[in-house]
């Protein structure tokens, strides 16, 4: 029998308060400015998702890859608060090319909870 968590995150239904489509660079930009804990550069990110928009989809975890060491610093409060939040209302993770842009720390909780799907914006160079 499946259990009722289950059953919402074996929907295709994305999480609330998520749009499907992020239009430009500026989307995906308050997408990872909503969602971080952290402080963010939105002129770098404006400037690296330049031309940019991206889809959400629902993805395997083996289809993703964790990003670059430099951009990823662990933190174990971070993981914390992750390992506590439900996997069906986790905000999505952004990954370009199969790897995590954002959402390292989201990543690592689905891997460790031996999840086989999250919600991802996959980013798509328009130019």
């Amino acid at each position: 029998m499946k259990t009722f968590k289950n059953f919402i995150f074996e929907s295709n239904e994305p999480p609330k308060g998520y749009e499907h489509h992020l239009k430009d660079e500026h989307a995906i930009a308050d997408h990872i400015e909503k969602t971080s804990a952290d402080e963010v550069d939105r002129g770098s990110m404006l400037d690296y998702f330049h031309g940019a928009e991206a889809k959400l989809k629902k993805t395997p975890l083996s289809d993703i890859k964790s990003g670059d060491a430099d951009h990823n610093i662990p933190s174990k409060k971070k993981q914390a608060k992750y390992s506590k939040m439900p996997s069906e209302t986790r905000p999505p993770i952004v990954i370009e090319k199969g790897t995590v842009v954002d959402g390292h720390h989201r990543y690592r909780d689905a891997v460790k909870k031996g999840e086989t799907h999250v919600w991802a914006y996959h980013v798509i160079d328009r130019d």
